[in-house]
């Protein structure tokens, strides 16, 4: 995914919010790769198709796993 589609995803994700928090809980560097524990939480700006209504808070932990090579992330998951 570029650089470009990373941010579209994000300006579009903006509009769902009312409110939202992202942090950083963990991360560990491992010679060519890394690995970021994330935890994530946001209100709901508006009522959506699947069910979700305005308000309602999602609370969110994952994981994003980070690839190096010659000092340029090659790939994330």
């Amino acid at each position: 995914m570029s650089i470009d589609a990373l941010r579209a995803l994000a300006q579009q994700s903006l509009a769902r919010f009312s409110e939202r928090n992202q942090s950083s809980s963990a991360f560990d560097l491992n010679g060519v790769a890394a690995t970021a524990s994330i935890d994530f939480r946001g209100a709901i700006a508006a009522d959506l198709s699947h069910g979700l209504k305005k308000g309602k808070v999602l609370i969110i932990s994952g994981r994003s796993e980070f690839e190096f090579q010659n000092e340029l992330i090659t790939n994330i998951s």
